[in-house]
């Protein structure tokens, strides 16, 4: 009997010691408006605001997705996607590299993601998000909705 008991008792303290020691995480996540602009030339400029904490850094993206709201409002998955931006930096004010052909009179919403590093036990996730809609006008213009005005 004692016998048994010290065996069940080698095997069980180990397990403990290894799935009771694992290292803490503290996460907080953060989520932000970007900002999103139509140019001249009807080009969308999707940013970081320049007035936001994170201001004149360099931030590593780790992920963008676009949905169209009407699919995910039925439940699809996003309907593009650019996944571990390897290298791909930008500071506040520079406009995202999106490889998605817009629709006109489509609303869309965007998420990008960032996990900032201040030490090996807490992150900063962050995550912009914000719908938007772009409407050709009858001189071939777009313009832009943003948020609520968007949702038709």
């Amino acid at each position: 009997m004692k016998k048994n008991f010290a065996i069940i008792l080698l095997i069980i303290i180990p397990l403990i010691s290894l799935t009771g020691c694992y290292p803490h995480y503290k996460t907080e996540v953060v989520t932000v408006t970007p900002d999103i602009t139509l140019n001249n030339d009807n080009q969308l400029c999707i940013s970081i605001p320049t007035n936001q904490i994170m201001a004149n850094q360099s931030i590593p993206i780790d992920t963008i997705y676009i949905t169209e709201t009407t699919l995910s409002e039925k439940g699809f998955l996003e309907d593009w996607e650019k996944d571990n931006w390897k290298g791909d930096n930008i500071r506040s004010g520079e406009c995202l590299k999106i490889e998605y052909p817009l629709q006109a009179n489509t609303t869309y919403r965007i998420k990008f993601t960032s996990k900032l590093t201040s030490d090996p036990t807490f992150y900063t996730y962050f995550r912009w998000i914000r719908k938007f809609r772009l409407e050709k006008q009858n001189d071939g213009k777009f313009i832009l909705l943003l948020d609520n005005k968007a949702n038709k």
